[in-house]
Parts: structure tokens; sequence; C-alpha cells
């Protein structure tokens, strides 16, 4: 019974220091963005089109060769997931200009 007690009273030891951690973090402010990480992103965006042009290129070959039906979607797959990466990109340099929007609005 007595180390039933104890294990309670450490949990909820455990569970406040938690509560108490969760609000200053709320507290503290979020990074600040800088320019060269959204010029970071943004080179990172320009190689995905690039190799996007690539890969429609693929397709494009792949479709007047009359290519098995397998390679073209793999190609296509494959397409399909670069167009996702940029668009997770895009929508992380989105967030990092509205950071920076943030950033800008609170300095006046």
């Amino acid at each position: 019974m007595k180390s039933q007690k104890t294990i309670v009273r450490i949990l909820c030891i455990v569970l406040s220091v938690l509560m108490v951690l969760s609000i200053v973090m709320m507290v503290i402010p979020a990074r600040a963005v800088s320019q060269t990480e959204i010029q970071a992103l943004e080179e990172k965006r320009a190689a995905l089109e690039a190799e996007l042009l690539e890969q429609a290129e693929i397709v494009r070959a792949l479709a007047d060769n009359h290519a098995l039906i397998i390679e073209r979607k793999a190609a296509l797959d494959k397409q399909i997931a670069l167009k996702r990466e940029s668009i997770a990109l895009l929508e992380e340099q989105l967030a990092a200009y509205d950071d920076m929007i943030s950033e800008k609005e609170r300095e006046l």
C-alpha cells in the first residue's frame, strides 16, 4: 500500500512538471526565420523542379516509345512523388514567410 502511494506521488510530480513545461513552451516565442533559410528552400524547390522536368521527359519518352505500362506507371509515380515534395517545400516556404511577416508585425 505504501509503495502505491509513492508511485502515485511520483506520477503526480511528473505530470505537474510536464504541465509546467508545456506552458513554458507556449510562452517561448517561435524562432526567427532568416532569409538564408528561405533561400535554401527556394534552391531545394528549384532543384526539385529541374528533377520534375527530367522526370516529365522520361514519362514523355516512355509514352512515345510505347514502353511497358509498368515502367510508365513507375515513372508517373516518381513524378507524383516529386510534385508532392515540391508542394511540401512550397508549404514550408509559405510558413517561413508567414513567420517573417509575423516577426515584422511585432517589430512595428
